[in-house]
Parts: C-alpha cells; sequence; structure tokens
C-alpha cells in the first residue's frame, strides 16, 4: 500500500491512504522507495510501539512492534488530505474553528476535539497555552486512532508477552 499526502483524513479510520489496523510491514513510502520498517525512519516510544515518520515527514504512523498493526496515525505540517473537507495541519485554531464549530480546547488531555466524533485529535504547536494564545496557535498534527486498537496496543505494552 502507497502512501499518498493528498488522501483525505478519515476520523477512525485512515489517513494518507493507510487504514488503521493495516500491517506495517505493507506500507511503501514512494518518496523514498523504500519498504517501512526502515530503521533510519522510526523511533522507539514504549518497549512496544513505534513511531515512523514518513512521505518527508508529512504522516507519521504508530505501530505495535510485535504485530506489526498501525494502531495510530498522524497527518504533518506538507500533508495536502484534509479533515472533513477543510481542515489541514499549519491552519491556525482560529480557522478550524471557523470552518466547524464542533471543535474545542481540552485542557485536561491538551489536544483540540471534535464534539461527537470519536477517533480524531488535533495537536497545537504549544504544550499547555495560556487561553488567549489557544485561537492564535497552528496545529501541527492532525491525528486519527481507533479506540479498540489503542486500547489493545497499550494493554500489550502494559503486559508483555
Amino acid at each position: 500500500m502507497n502512501i499518498r499526502i493528498d488522501a483525505p483524513i478519515d476520523p477512525g479510520s485512515s489517513l494518507g491512504g493507510i487504514r488503521l489496523g493495516a500491517r506495517i510491514g505493507d506500507i511503501s513510502d514512494p518518496l523514498f522507495g523504500v519498504s517501512v520498517p526502515d530503521p533510519t525512519k522510526y523511533e522507539l516510544l514504549m518497549p512496544y510501539q513505534a513511531w515512523y515518520r514518513l512521505a518527508d515527514g508529512a504522516v507519521g504512523v504508530f505501530a505495535d512492534v510485535r504485530t506489526g498493526i498501525v494502531f495510530k496515525l498522524s497527518a504533518y505540517p506538507g500533508y495536502d488530505g484534509k479533515l472533513f473537507s477543510v481542515i489541514a495541519p499549519g491552519m491556525l485554531l482560529a480557522e478550524v474553528i471557523a470552518a466547524d464549530s464542533r471543535f474545542y480546547y481540552d485542557e485536561g488531555q491538551d489536544l483540540v476535539l471534535c464534539a461527537g466524533v470519536a477517533g480524531v485529535e488535533l495537536e497545537l504547536s504549544e504544550d499547555d497555552p495560556p487561553s488567549h494564545e489557544l485561537l492564535h496557535l497552528p496545529v501541527v498534527a492532525i491525528t486519527v486512532w481507533d479506540p479498540d486498537l489503542l486500547r489493545s496496543a497499550s494493554r500489550r505494552a502494559d503486559h508483555p508477552v
């Protein structure tokens, strides 16, 4: 499966032409002409979870290294696809909210979430920003995830085989 940086961002389902639940070994990065995993393009986040940066850094793929299952995907600046056909990495939070009023900042998680839509979150350029700066901050990542796959990956990390 090839990465497409123009593919729509689908909450809880897919990003970059990659479906959540796919196997990391089935993904190829056409910009580099290599298959993943490539040891020069990943970082171990937890003992059994790896983060791959592909498509010249525009796509992040999070996978359980024991199973190869992709449980989370992120779009970064340089990604051309959109969430809900209008929201893209690099937009200011004010632009996101003007385009879709369901988005709100959750202080507890330090993320922008979408009311009524599971499996999607937006990350801002600053951690724990002052409330008066929120609307002026750019979105640095749009992440999609499947709650069941994420729980399963976390459970396996807590109780290794």
